[in-house]
């Protein structure tokens, strides 16, 4: 074949993409397509790869098609920014002299040609891979002793992406994106799914800050969520090379006893995948809560789309199939009419035995009775409505006040949000804006659940969820 018909591969590569742009490899390729014109090739193809070390050894799918299109004998010659572009690892190199050995492949550069079918060519290439490596470890060398100066002096690693959180200097935090860690932190300390933290970071649009392979921005998943809420680094804290400085200069976002609770919710033995509270939560209310009424082992229901529409069936047996939008919305409406009754609140989040708490509900009762009591006041006439609803007002502010400080002093963190809400309509609305795995850990703090089968029911009835659904107030 004439020099001018040679089919090339171009290849392309960036050990280090920190805006998701490619453009060192769009600069990369736009010289080798000089070359390629200049000589007279024909481009079969493009490939690249981006954030990969040449050296590391890290699998590079760009080459891997390269060699692919080497072995099918599709191409006659790879053409590169460099040597070095290719590889700086002297194994691969070894690997790369093999194909060209064995399929007749050349390697041309915008540097220049290198023949590694002979052995001066070998050798040249062999020299320049080793030299590459060499400059690699000592920059690599000058970074660690400039990372570990900076750390002492407290100031970020700067290099790379901002975190979450922190605008691109590193230094500043981005509000909307703090904020959403604050909450974050609360949400999972209060049973939230990392799961379910990660879908609501990606529905407000507040997406990672490292791209994807196809993406500049990539969705939440909930490693990533994990990676941040443990990170010391937003508690002014910064580990380099096992050593911890927390002199950090920049914003903190969470406090050391939030990260602290945290990491020792992480590290509990007890959190498993598919538990109510952390890992993959179920998609509805109600899998594995409820039970069937039927099963002798109380064997929880789950989900299913049997009959063309969402339901609920039995685990094992074939004991009920229901529809299970009627099961939720009676279920919610029990919680919601619970919750809402005068005086439960109260006795949820303040089961606790401290002397604190007891003092609280002590203060909360006489409270209570001065609202009786000018709500008998009104009725008898003793006093007007202009005067009752100034003092009632006032009454049911420190009402409410001393309910929020007894949730944050019990169990009751999953109920703090309703505290102040004084009907059902209020109640609902809370209900509903809360994540789906924090209703499901509030439900199984509330009531047990079971659910029965209509048998044989006849065609066009309706089910009837006040019927076969049996809920049970939990002691």
């Amino acid at each position: 074949m004439s020099a001018g018909g040679k089919r090339v591969v171009i290849y392309t590569r960036v050990s280090r993409d920190d805006t998701g742009e490619g453009r060192s490899n769009d600069r990369q390729e736009e010289a080798c397509r000089r070359l390629c014109e200049m000589r007279g090739w024909t481009i079969v193809g493009v490939r690249r790869d981006v954030s990969i070390s040449g050296y590391s050894g890290a699998k590079r799918p760009g080459w891997e098609e390269v060699v692919e299109l080497i072995e099918a004998r599709e191409v006659d010659l790879v053409v590169a920014w460099a040597i070095d572009r290719i590889t700086r690892n002297m194994i691969e190199l070894e690997r790369v002299i093999q194909l060209a050995d064995e399929h007749d492949i050349g390697i041309a550069t915008v540097s220049g040609d290198i023949d590694l079918t002979s052995d001066v060519g070998r050798m040249v290439a062999r020299i320049i891979a080793a030299v590459a490596r060499a400059e690699v470890e000592r920059k690599a060398a000058r970074q660690r002793l400039a990372n570990e100066q900076r750390a002492k002096e407290g100031l970020p690693y700067t290099s790379g992406v901002a975190p979450f959180g922190y605008t691109q200097d590193h230094m500043h935090v981005v509000p909307a994106e703090a904020e959403a860690i604050r909450r974050a932190a609360k949400l999972v300390l209060d049973g939230v799914s990392l799961v379910q933290i990660a879908k609501e970071w990606n529905d407000a649009g507040l997406y990672s800050r490292r791209p994807s392979q196809k993406n500049k921005i990539g969705p939440w998943r909930s490693r990533g969520v994990r990676g941040v809420l443990s990170n010391p680094l937003y508690i002014g804290k910064r580990e380099y090379n096992g050593q911890v400085y927390d002199n950090g200069q920049w914003p903190k976002i969470l406090d050391e006893a939030t990260h602290l609770a945290l990491l020792a919710k992480f590290a509990d033995p007890s959190r498993k995948v598919g538990t109510l509270h952390m890992g993959r939560t179920p998609l509805n209310l109600l899998t594995g809560i409820a039970t069937c009424t039927r099963c002798e082992d109380k064997n929880t229901v789950r989900a299913s789309a049997s009959r063309g529409e969402p339901r609920y069936v039995c685990t094992t047996h074939n004991h009920l199939s229901v529809p299970r939008q009627a099961c939720d919305s009676y279920v919610r409406g029990w919680v919601v009419n619970y919750i809402a009754m005068p005086g439960v609140l109260e006795k949820l989040i303040g089961s606790g035995d401290g002397e604190e708490e007891k003092g609280l509900q002590e203060e909360m009762r006489a409270l209570r009775s001065r609202l009786d009591m000018l709500e008998d006041g009104l009725a008898r006439g003793t006093i007007d409505l202009g005067a009752y609803g100034r003092v009632a007002a006032r009454v049911q502010g420190e009402l409410d006040g001393l309910e929020a400080r007894l949730a944050r002093t019990s169990r009751g963190a999953l109920l703090s949000g309703f505290t102040g809400l004084r009907n059902e309509e209020s109640v609902g609305v809370h209900w509903n804006e809360l994540p789906l795995a924090q209703r499901r850990a509030l439900l199984s703090q509330l009531c047990t659940v079971s659910i029965a089968g209509p048998g044989v029911a006849r065609k066009g009835t309706v089910y009837d969820p006040g019927k076969f659904v049996q809920i049970a107030e939990l002691a």
